[in-house]
């Protein structure tokens, strides 16, 4: 049966909507210790230590998992304290972590059967009503991946049939949508839509205000369909 890990290097990670669909959820404290490794402690969200902590936990999950799904949700570069501890940047750190991870990858036998999916969730969190903060990088790495860039207009909602177009014969992408909604960020909730055409609306939760928009999209009706999707959302994961 498939090992399907989420690994975490934080604290504590309360937003899991789905955790009966792990076989295992690993934190800080479940992580190998190590005394070389660097760590902060923030907020409640944001106390963790370094990303490349748990490498030595996700390299060998091959040996005894030939089939398996992981899940590293990073965590250095979400605050400034990461930085301002180690002097390195996000990208200088994450080159690291990146190769480091290929590199163990690469030098064990299941790397022809292994699928690496890259992919951020918002760009600078002080820009919540920022349309380009929300038009992320997607990178997808493995054997017998093709180089190539795919333009098409998609959500993290298709990241599902994304990976399975990977991962199987079946080639066929989901379709390029008209529109997306995104929530943001960490400093600010905002909520809002974009189109494929360039049109967006954000809308600040706390008091209702309009942010920012550009386009024909009617504030009152993008909320009634915002709300019905948080409505949603709540019967399928609510208590």
């Amino acid at each position: 049966m498939p090992r399907i890990l989420s690994v975490l290097c934080v604290e504590e990670q309360p937003f899991i909507p789905v955790r009966h669909d792990w076989s295992r959820i690993m934190h800080r404290q479940d992580l190998p210790p190590g005394g070389r490794w660097v760590s902060v402690e923030s907020s409640r969200m944001e106390s963790a230590t370094e990303d490349r902590a748990a490498l030595p936990t996700l390299l060998a999950l091959p040996d005894s998992h030939p089939k398996t799904f992981a899940l590293h949700e990073l965590a250095y570069g979400h605050t400034t304290a990461w930085s301002a501890k180690t002097g390195v940047s996000q990208i200088d750190y994450y080159e690291r972590y990146l190769s480091e991870l290929l590199d163990g990858l690469m030098a064990g036998p299941e790397w022809s059967k292994t699928l690496v999916v890259i992919v951020s969730d918002h760009g600078n969190r002080m820009k919540a009503s920022n349309a380009g903060n929300y038009r992320i990088p997607l990178l997808i790495v493995g054997p017998g991946v093709s180089p190539g860039r795919d333009h098409e207009f998609r959500s993290h909602l298709d990241l599902q049939r994304i990976v399975a177009a990977y991962l199987t014969d079946n080639s066929s992408m989901p379709p390029s949508r008209s529109e997306i909604t995104v929530v943001g960020s960490t400093e600010r909730w905002v909520y809002g839509e974009i189109t494929a055409s360039n049109e967006y609306l954000f809308v600040d939760d706390r008091t209702g205000g309009i942010m920012a928009i550009q386009g024909r999209t009617r504030p009152i009706t993008f909320y009634r369909r915002f709300q019905h999707m948080i409505d949603d959302f709540g019967r399928r994961y609510g208590p």
